[in-house]
């Protein structure tokens, strides 16, 4: 009874593999057909009928190319990991295109939409930089102001003293109370 189980176990197991192996290789029948779809210029065909003629980095595409669908639908333009992404344009079928710019595989707008966006990113970022140096400036010259203020109150050649009145500078710098700010702004 347990060799008879130890068989049909085995044999399913077999049975098992063989069918995952047979529906793998038959998925897999997209191939380079011309060119260096690795590394370079070349055309990448795939088992469905759409196509890839452009650049290849590492079997991906990116750089610029063109992909066509196998109903016809066509994307020229430029890519980054297998995604559309950069300037391209995307023409249906029946003749309808867009023309812009795609962000990872997502249609984000015209030129002029996607270079508003990017000044807007970019002043967003400045005005963040310029938020924290301004924190920090302020930080430090409570700080300071500080250890000037408290230092004067205690031997601050003694280790653990030194230790405290920095401790306590720098939780008022972290977070002052209105008076603080005050007085060591």
């Amino acid at each position: 009874m347990i060799k008879a189980r130890m068989l049909l176990s085995d044999i399913f197991i077999k049975t098992l593999f063989l069918l995952i192996a047979l529906l793998v290789s038959s998925q897999i029948h997209a191939e380079c057909i011309s060119g260096d779809c690795r590394y370079g210029i070349g055309t990448f065909e795939f088992d469905n009928g759409d196509k890839y003629e452009g650049y290849f980095v590492e079997f991906h595409r990116t750089g610029k190319g063109t992909y066509t669908w196998a109903s016809g639908t066509k994307y020229v333009g430029e890519w980054k990991d297998n995604k559309e992404h950069g300037k391209g344009v995307y023409t249906d079928v029946d003749g309808t295109s867009k023309a812009g710019v795609w962000e990872n595989g997502d249609y984000f707008g015209t030129e002029t939409e996607w270079e508003a966006e990017q000044t807007k990113r970019k002043l967003a970022e400045e005005k963040k930089r310029v938020a924290e140096e301004k924190a920090r400036k302020k930080y430090e010259r409570i700080y300071n102001a500080c250890l000037l203020d408290k230092g004067k109150e205690v031997d601050m050649s003694v280790g653990a003293m030194r230790e405290a009145v920095k401790a306590t500078c720098k939780d008022i710098a972290e977070d002052p109370s209105w008076l603080e700010e005050l007085k060591y702004n």
